[in-house]
């Protein structure tokens, strides 16, 4: 009179409205990960505009100071020149850390949606 269980549960069909969801939800996430994206690329081209704003800095400070105090100043302004890239390499490291959160859900999906 029992009916034994299967070993697997067999997943019930999705309905129409459940496959529209998942194809809402997997279009959202797919625009959050290209919004990181842009994001990357901002902090990229800050990244660079401070660099580049730290070598001018450098260079006009070598021209107008003078051969004792140049030394020094150079020296400064090249431990910023220094830190300013390594600051935004770890603020994008950040962002592709968050970015990479959304990952296993849109693999999840993609599964449902193919079978």
């Amino acid at each position: 009179m029992s009916n034994p269980s299967p070993a697997e549960p067999q997943p019930k069909p999705l309905s129409e409205f459940e496959l529209e969801l998942l194809k809402e939800e997997y279009f959202f996430i797919q625009n959050t990960i290209e919004d990181y994206n842009q994001q990357i690329w901002v902090i990229i081209a800050l990244g660079i505009t401070g660099t580049g704003a730290v070598l001018t800095l450098m260079i006009q400070q070598k021209a107008n100071a003078s051969a004792i105090s140049v030394s020094y100043a150079v020296r400064l302004i090249a431990l910023i020149g220094c830190a300013i890239p390594a600051f935004f390499w770890i603020l994008e490291s950040q962002w592709k850390h968050f970015q990479r959160g959304f990952y296993p859900r849109v693999y999840k999906i993609e599964s449902i949606l193919t079978n």
